[in-house]
């Protein structure tokens, strides 16, 4: 073994994982972050736009006609009734505590001249709920990124974390391979937060980083840990019917288009949700495989 690293907490992905080091550091933890390309620009967060759906009070944006149980409804009936309703709970319920942690931090939520935040509707909402960062995710980063170094963090970036390791039945390490250089890394923790985001680059067609392969899900996995949910990916579109876009959560970073042609079975449209039962209408990914310079950009 090359390098052996002994920390408190292990946090393994470099996006929205920042936010666990944050909170970790904040109890004066020992914590390193490993993600296996550049802190604040690899995997999906920071492509994903940056834009936090939130149950905001009337007095900061949010409609004084939405509610929590509209939230979760939203959720649920958008997700065709799969979703868990207690996550949804959770979240309609501690969202804006959340949205507020990010904004002391410095994030620049879109305000308006009033000084309230900027809310937007997006599809599958009763009211609107998205709140626009200037500067999209690149910005969110930014800042996370930052706080992460203000708050002690050890930050060890191009490592590819492969094996975690068990004792006594409790998790009590992991293995990295440094993807530049082939340096081995040991590290020994008290506890491991995976935060590797999903598995959209093992699909032919995806619209979120080509950098999430999974390999969080088979982490846990090879350790013993259920999985749950393989059946969803991660895929953003924006309709543009007659040349006229719909806005959507992500519309600043999706690759998708709106096409007439008839539709591949993976794709047919479900009536009441994508179009006219038996219209042929559809969406389709404009590119299903990465750029070099998406990847030189991402990697840099």
């Amino acid at each position: 073994m090359d390098e052996v690293i002994s920390t408190d907490v292990l946090v393994i992905g470099g996006g929205l994982g920042t936010l666990a080091a944050i909170e970790a550091g904040r109890h004066r933890q020992r914590v390193v972050l490993v993600d296996k390309g550049i802190l604040g620009r690899s995997g999906s967060t920071p492509t994903s736009g940056g834009y936090p759906h939130v149950l905001l009070p009337p007095d900061l944006g949010g409609d004084p006609r939405d509610s929590e149980a509209t939230f979760v409804d939203d959720v649920i009936r958008g997700g065709s009734y799969l979703g868990n309703p207690a996550v949804a709970e959770r979240v309609a319920r501690e969202g804006v505590s959340r949205f507020i942690e990010l904004h002391e931090l410095g994030v620049p939520f879109e305000k308006t001249p009033e000084g309230k935040f900027v809310v937007r509707k997006s599809l599958g909402e009763t009211y609107p709920k998205g709140c626009p960062v200037r500067g999209t995710a690149g910005a969110l980063m930014g800042v996370l990124r930052r706080e992460v170094y203000h708050r002690g963090v050890t930050v060890i970036e191009n490592v590819m974390v492969t094996r975690l390791f068990c004792r006594e039945g409790r998790i009590a390490g992991a293995f990295g391979l440094c993807r530049r250089t082939g340096r081995r890394y040991l590290f020994k923790a008290k506890a491991i937060i995976l935060a590797a985001g999903s598995a959209t680059g093992l699909y032919l067609s995806y619209s979120a980083s080509f950098l999430t392969t999974g390999d969080g899900y088979a982490l846990a996995y090879d350790v013993g840990v259920p999985l749950q949910h393989l059946e969803f990916q991660e895929f953003t579109v924006i309709p543009v019917p007659r040349g006229r876009p719909i806005a959507t959560s992500w519309s600043a970073t999706t690759p998708s288009v709106w096409s007439s042609r008839p539709a591949p079975s993976w794709c047919r449209p479900w009536p009441g949700r994508c179009g006219k039962a038996g219209a042929p209408s559809w969406t389709r990914p404009r590119a299903s495989r990465p750029t070099s310079s998406r990847r030189s950009s991402a990697w840099a």
